[in-house]
């Protein structure tokens, strides 16, 4: 969250360093990447959708990865070892 704060604040203060036809060529630009974004999503297709790769791949992957989350979980948030201290104190356990 203040990361985010603080890389938009700087850029808040970098657009105001820019003159009018900076700030048109930037929003020129900007506009430019959105449009070949859309073209792109347009023409692929997700991964889980493509017809190239094999249907075991597709449907095994993920639950590879839930795997994998469990099981850094579990060993990360397992007991590993435990140590138990006795002693006794003047004849006192």
């Amino acid at each position: 969250f203040v990361a985010r704060w603080v890389t938009r604040r700087r850029h808040n203060r970098w657009l105001k360093t820019l003159n009018r036809a900076q700030n048109l060529e930037l929003a020129r630009m900007q506009q430019d990447e959105k449009e070949l974004q859309n073209d792109l999503n347009g023409r692929m297709s997700p991964l889980v959708l493509s017809k190239e790769i094999p249907c075991l791949v597709r449907l095994f992957v993920p639950i590879v990865i839930l795997g994998n989350i469990g099981l850094f979980l579990s060993g990360h948030l397992s007991l590993g070892g435990t140590v138990s201290i006795s002693g006794s104190f003047a004849g006192d356990p």
